[in-house]
């Protein structure tokens, strides 16, 4: 299930997952060490039609897709909505035309890592890079990923840069294929682990979205590199040396008894998960049936192997989108407002602290 080269021993504290939902890609991060707010929403203006993470002290919002290399895709702001960074990855491919980015993460060190795609035009296949920025700003290494380019990435608090891949590629078995790459800041590949030989829904490539289970999820929690794949229901996990792997299918939450389960048109959609320092899962999880649904939070126990139903939180809509957990905060988003030309949207985050009894020792 793994291969993994020498290196550094890593101890991280932060988790991510990714999301599309309803046209809006939402990546969701866990991070550990930074003192608990409470405080009131902080507003940023953001590009339209992209994506928003919190890990270490700072918001990262990005734009999904973009043909401007004179304008930033990624932007990085501190709690206090100060823009503290602006990155534009297609200015550094002067020939490609178009690059979409699916995921950014910013370590405690400052180093910046992308997962991004570029196009060249319509006749040239798109290609997978992963970017890797110093903590000023520079681009110092770029990655051609194939024979498919990643999905989801995270920085540790080594600067170790920990990839997960889109599928095994074209004509390549899965029992061949890597589902999980760690590098090192310098763009060595160090390591690999799991196959999608242990995941048979994703096979032929990892699919998300509301008719699929829901949402990809990945992050580092305790030192513990996870990820929860909505086609297999499942959650793996390996250690930061590279030992300890398992893979858990937790399947689906049941479906709540206040909500009749349409015979023709039911699903349920797990809209992010964060792997908690005590040891579980936590999900916001829509229930749809027809025309009538139901959001909730629900807690996955990994020991016994059981979802269970947490009450609402105080002070947050359950209409507001789950952007993970930090530090003891549930993090939640909602939109504002938007300029005319819906060109950028008023998007406020709010840090709402979470029962100490999920969030166990940390």
């Amino acid at each position: 299930m793994s291969n993994r080269a020498n290196g550094c021993r890593c101890h991280v504290s932060l988790s991510a997952l990714l999301r599309a939902v309803a046209g809006l890609c939402i990546a969701v991060v866990l991070a550990a060490g930074l003192p608990s707010t409470g405080a009131a929403p902080v507003t940023f203006w953001v590009s339209a039609g992209g994506g928003v993470r919190a890990e270490n002290g700072r918001a990262i919002f990005f734009t999904l897709e973009t043909s401007d290399a004179t304008s930033p895709q990624i932007q990085v702001f501190d709690r206090n909505g100060t823009n503290v960074e602006s990155l534009s990855p297609l200015a550094a491919v002067p020939d490609a035309k178009v690059c979409a980015v699916w995921g950014v993460s910013v370590g405690p060190s400052g180093l910046v890592a992308v997962a991004a795609a570029f196009v060249k035009d319509a006749s040239v296949e798109p290609a997978g890079a992963l970017l890797i920025y110093g903590p000023a700003g520079e681009l110092a290494h770029a990655l051609r990923m194939n024979p498919t380019g990643p999905i989801a990435v995270e920085v540790d608090a080594s600067d170790h840069i920990w990839v997960l891949s889109s599928g095994p590629g074209i004509g390549v078995p899965p029992v061949r294929a890597p589902v999980l790459l760690e590098y090192d800041e310098n763009g060595t590949q160090i390591g690999s682990f799991f196959t999608f030989a242990d995941f048979p829904p994703e096979s032929k490539g990892i699919n998300q979205g509301s008719n699929r289970g829901g949402d990809l999820s990945m992050g580092i929690t305790s030192g513990r590199i996870w990820f929860w794949l909505p086609q297999s229901e499942a959650f793996a996990d390996v250690g930061a040396d590279g030992a300890g792997s398992e893979v858990v299918h937790t399947g689906l939450p049941p479906w709540p008894p206040g909500l009749l389960k349409s015979s023709l048109f039911a699903r349920t959609v797990v809209h992010g998960v964060a792997y908690l320092p005590s040891g579980g899962l936590l999900a916001r999880v829509a229930f749809i049936s027809g025309r009538s649904w139901l959001i909730g939070l629900y807690e996955y126990d990994l020991g016994a192997k059981r979802w269970t139903a947490l009450p609402p939180l105080p002070s947050v809509n359950p209409r507001n989108w789950f952007v993970g957990v930090d530090n003891g905060d549930s993090v939640w988003m909602s939109s504002v407002t938007s300029t005319a030309n819906y060109k950028s949207i008023a998007m406020q985050l709010n840090w709402v602290p979470l029962p100490q009894a999920l969030m166990g020792s940390q």
